[in-house]
């Protein structure tokens, strides 16, 4: 599991996630990796275009043919714009309720072509 390391050790609020710390969990037996966008108590973004092509590399390079990724905007899209495209995922969750249109219960979830 992907964990987070202190920024400051003075602070012990300041948490950051490392891409180098996930990038050696990944196994050419890995599916998928899931991902947050954006820590719902801390606020903190996590830089996903970047995560997402050092994932990519290091699943191409260990044999991970079949590796999907998801991510977790719920924190995230109410104050951010969402380019799934850009981004290279392969699933992208949000609820409409966090992004100001008061559905209740609904959610979106963006999938590539290859997964339809």
């Amino acid at each position: 599991m992907w964990q987070p390391t202190l920024s400051d050790p003075e602070n012990p609020y300041s948490i950051v996630l490392r891409v180098e710390d996930l990038v050696p969990l990944i196994s050419a037996n890995t599916r998928i990796v899931a991902i947050s966008a954006c820590s719902n108590i801390l606020g903190s973004l996590l830089p996903v275009k970047e995560v997402v092509k050092a994932i990519r590399e290091e699943a191409k390079k260990k044999g991970a043919e079949k590796l999907e990724i998801s991510v977790d905007c719920v924190a995230y899209a109410p104050h951010r714009f969402i380019d799934v495209q850009d981004w290279d995922v392969d699933y992208c969750v949000f609820s409409f309720y966090k992004v100001g249109l008061f559905f209740r219960h609904i959610f979106s979830l963006s999938l590539t072509r290859d997964l339809i």
